[in-house]
């Protein structure tokens, strides 16, 4: 196994790669610059009055905005808007229109949008804990669009990446030897032949260490340039937050820093489902190219099956267990609005239906190998 973590990292791939994304990454950060003194001010102001809105935390708030933070920027009359609406803001909130929205943008019909709406009803119980715990909590206002920004583009960028280098690693990992030519030498022996399982075991491992690299560092670079880290305990369903325009109706409660956290855990998770595709597609083709070619083709074929599906009965919903599907969902994982409704089990089940489903591939491969002639 350490052998085949030193050649893993030789050639330096794994550290290129993260810097390569990162960069894009610190690029993509700067999509909030405009906002980044007022997100300051309510950092500050967060950490010297709280953040559990009440009346006479808003008349603190308003205290400490006028005489602290009297700058260019924000103007208070536009926060105290945000702020006093925060608190009832779920008991305005329409599950059945939520619903009607995701029908509409999805375009179903018949038993698939009856299905919807049933999913939606069945947040009624949470919506009514999100408003009585959880919406009063002091966040950036929706008008930042800040938690948006953060979903759509860092945390679905940072999971697409962390995906193309978990399969990248595997296809490279499994064809090292017959890249330099050495598989003649090293497969000829019973020890050699091992190896295969060490591939696997050390891909998944650099898959994990990839994607701890890419959000660790993510997050880092983000509070760094926003300061926000008195508002990371904040839920992601406070009322003044925003996804794509509707408020977040999370699966449970959920601070905006676990839900960082919690992309990072799936993610890898979803790399390793990559990783088993990957490894079984490598242990067959032996050109890293078209491998690679493979891996593409057959989630590219996921994808347009998902979208070629009938839109008026449940498979529409069954067919979305895929990894492909779940890897789209990357920033709405575990949360429900009016474009995205969270399904039940569904990033959990996807990757442990997946990781069953391929690992029993991965083991019919290995198996294989060690019988062919070479």
């Amino acid at each position: 196994m350490r052998e085949e973590i030193k050649k893993s990292w030789r050639g330096y791939f794994i550290p290129v790669f993260c810097l390569g994304c990162l960069l894009l990454n610190c690029y993509l950060l700067l999509g909030r610059w405009e906002y980044r003194d007022d997100i300051q001010k309510i950092n500050r102001m967060a950490s010297e009055t709280g953040t559990r809105i009440t009346n006479s935390i808003i008349q603190d708030y308003e205290k400490f905005w006028t005489e602290k933070m009297n700058t260019s920027g924000m103007k208070w009359e536009e926060l105290e808007g945000f702020i006093r609406m925060a608190p009832g803001l779920f008991e305005n909130v329409s599950l059945e229109d939520m619903a009607y929205s995701y029908i509409s943008d999805n375009h179903l019909s018949g038993e698939a949008a009856e299905y919807a709406v049933s999913l939606y009803h069945g947040l009624e119980g949470r919506k009514q804990e999100i408003s009585a715990n959880e919406a009063g909590t002091l966040f950036l206002p929706a008008s930042m669009s800040y938690f948006s920004y953060l979903s759509v583009y860092i945390l679905f960028i940072t999971a697409i990446e962390t995906i193309a280098g978990c399969v990248l690693i595997t296809v490279r990992n499994t064809h090292f030897e017959i890249n330099n030519r050495t598989e003649a030498v090293i497969y000829t022996t019973s020890k050699g032949r091992r190896t295969i399982t060490d591939k696997l075991t050390c891909s998944i491992l650099d898959g994990i260490f990839i994607s701890a690299i890419l959000y660790g560092i993510t997050f880092i670079l983000l509070t760094a340039v926003y300061p926000v880290n008195n508002l990371l305990t904040a839920p992601v369903s406070s009322g003044m937050n925003e996804l794509g325009g509707s408020p977040c109706i999370s699966s449970w409660p959920i601070s905006i820093g676990g839900y960082f956290l919690l992309n990072f855990i799936t993610a890898s998770g979803l790399g390793i489902v990559f990783v088993l595709l990957a490894f079984t597609l490598s242990a067959v083709i032996r050109n890293s190219f078209l491998a690679v070619l493979l891996v593409l083709a057959g989630t590219s074929i996921i994808r347009i099956a998902g979208m070629n599906m009938p839109l008026s009965v449940m498979s529409y919903f069954y067919e979305k267990y895929n990894p492909v599907d779940c890897l789209l969902q990357a920033g709405k994982w575990f949360i429900s609005c009016s474009s995205s409704v969270s399904l039940p089990f569904y990033e959990s089940g996807t990757i442990i239906l997946w990781s069953m489903i391929l690992g029993s591939a991965c083991m019919i491969m290995i198996r294989r190998f060690n019988r062919q002639e070479l």
